[in-house]
């Protein structure tokens, strides 16, 4: 299972994902002082007058879908064309995700009136999809592989 270069893609892919769900993605700096922190279901102030905590689900629910299917997928390497989906499907979710960050982080941004400031888990989901889209190329790679092979016969 792990002998092929897919199956390390997927994994490291899931793993990032999963990584994703912990750490603050992008920071506000408030005009008096304060520090709100956006996470994967959270918006939380860390500094400032009273601490607030605002919760929304979306994005936290397309990332642990988006690590589920990444780390399924990893498990059907008998079935390559149905792994090759599951990246697709993934990859779609992935790109939705980054949509979805948007519209919050527009959002958010417009009602605090506070500076961004972007963290390194922003970045996991997208070496995720980059590993995603490098782990659907070797599947593909080994299905015309075997296709060549049942050619010859």
């Amino acid at each position: 299972m792990i002998q092929r270069i897919q199956s390390l893609y997927l994994f490291v892919a899931g793993l990032l994902l999963t990584l994703a769900l912990f750490m603050p993605w992008i920071s506000f700096f408030g005009q008096e002082g304060e520090l709100y922190q956006l996470k994967a279901f959270t918006l939380e102030q860390v500094l400032g007058k009273g601490a607030q905590a605002f919760s929304f689900w979306a994005l936290g629910a397309l990332l642990i879908i988006a690590a589920s299917l990444a780390l399924i997928s990893l498990f059907l390497f008998k079935n390559r064309n149905l792994q090759s989906r599951f990246c697709v499907f993934n990859a779609i979710l992935l790109i939705g995700f980054y949509l979805v960050f948007l519209i919050f982080f527009l959002y958010t941004r417009n009602s605090l009136d506070a500076t961004p400031g972007l963290n390194f888990g922003l970045a996991l989901p997208l070496i995720a999809l980059i590993l995603n889209f490098m782990a659907l190329r070797a599947i593909n790679k080994d299905e015309a592989l075997v296709q060549s092979y049942h050619r010859l016969r």
